[in-house]
């Protein structure tokens, strides 16, 4: 099956925490006897922090590029030595998202290598401006099928799950994701279920609050991708570079509400 590109399937890959510079010191602050109980820090709501985004951003605009192997070396065996082939770094497209002035998702868009914008049928808010669904054509397999996103909020506005399924026949969910959010707003775990299989994925993110590793998990196997970042941020402190394990560095350009 070829590759679904959706707009929420794009966003929970991608997303990856801001990076805060260094871990501050904590020397001289008093530490928490067994009797103090910890209240843990709850962020306002908005889409930001499924993105790694804090300050009023207007625009975020992903730029893509994958590592592909354009000189082959071969083994003994006539298999690919991937480590001693050569690389090269080819853009993938760009991914671009608009948000309101409260930080929810109300747009988006994907710009492929060649130009060509991916543009959707339709998209639509809620009276807030909050981004609730998406219909866009969609190739599988052998068929272009009419897809439909619709995104499921809970009472603060946050995202809580979402669904995909053929327009023309709603009772075929091609994919849904049940969402589970930390107190700062940032994915714990989203658990996805689709026509052929169910998986769970899982973040961890380090002390600064930046996505370190995701990990998929179905019944067969386990799949991990880490998240390296280079150093430097913008003056909202907001990371501008990152690179994955599974071959993709995303570069970032971020505009801001005045």
């Amino acid at each position: 099956m070829k590759r679904i590109f959706i707009l929420v399937t794009a966003v929970m890959i991608c997303c990856i925490s801001q990076m805060n510079g260094q871990t501050r010191k904590t020397a001289g602050k008093r530490v928490a006897t067994s009797k103090t109980t910890a209240i843990a820090k709850t962020t306002p709501a908005s889409d930001l922090p499924l993105f790694g985004l804090k300050g009023k951003v207007k625009k975020l605009v992903e730029n893509i590029f994958t590592w592909s192997i354009t000189d082959f070396v071969y083994d003994e065996n006539g298999v690919i030595d991937s480590e001693a082939s050569k690389s090269t770094l080819e853009p993938w497209g760009q991914r671009v998202y608009y948000f309101t002035e409260d930080g929810f998702l109300n747009g988006y868009h994907f710009i492929a290598p060649d130009g060509s914008t991916k543009q959707y049928e339709e998209i639509a808010a809620d009276s807030k401006g909050r981004l609730v669904k998406a219909c866009y054509e969609e190739e599988m397999e052998e068929d272009v099928i009419s897809a439909q996103l619709d995104i499921k909020r809970n009472a603060a506005g946050k995202m809580s799950s979402y669904t995909i399924f053929d327009r023309r026949n709603p009772t075929c969910i091609i994919r849904k994701g049940i969402i589970t959010l930390r107190p700062d707003g940032k994915i714990s775990k989203i658990k996805y279920t689709t026509l052929w299989d169910s998986w769970t994925k899982t973040y961890s993110y380090n002390a600064n609050g930046m996505l370190t590793k995701t990990v998929n998990k179905n019944p067969i196997e386990v799949n991990a991708i880490t998240w390296k970042y280079e150093p430097g941020c913008d003056a909202n402190g907001n990371w501008l570079k990152a690179e994955n394990s599974d071959n993709e560095v995303v570069e970032r350009q971020i505009e801001y509400y005045e």
